[in-house]
């Protein structure tokens, strides 16, 4: 879809409750000699690596899980229930939307 190539290009936190991995922002990191490079992207699909100090631009936390790591999918609403209720994510994510890193959030569904 055309709508993944512009977010793609914005390079900034993408928080998506969607299982697949078709968000890949594009981070470009500058080089002490100026140069840029495309970085790779960071995925965070489980909830213990869920600490904004990992995040940067660029990453893709995927809030329920994703297809490409199975066992971290989110699905029932008793698993849905026990996760927003874990007072880990919810500090992670109410200091990842305090901060100053541009995010973007795909899909619905969530608090």
């Amino acid at each position: 879809s055309r709508i993944y190539q512009y977010v793609n290009r914005m390079g900034c936190v993408c928080v998506t409750t969607n299982y697949d991995e078709l968000l890949n922002p594009h981070d470009i990191g500058r080089q002490n000699d100026g140069s840029t490079t495309r970085a790779g992207v960071r995925r965070i699909t489980e909830k213990e690596e869920f600490k904004s100090g990992l995040v940067g631009q660029g990453a893709v936390i995927h809030l329920h899980g994703s297809v490409e790591n199975q066992e971290t999918m989110i699905v029932s609403t008793r698993e849905h229930l026990e996760h927003y209720a874990d007072q880990n994510l919810r500090g992670f994510l109410e200091e990842l939307f305090r901060s100053d890193l541009a995010w973007f959030h795909n899909g619905s569904g969530w608090l």
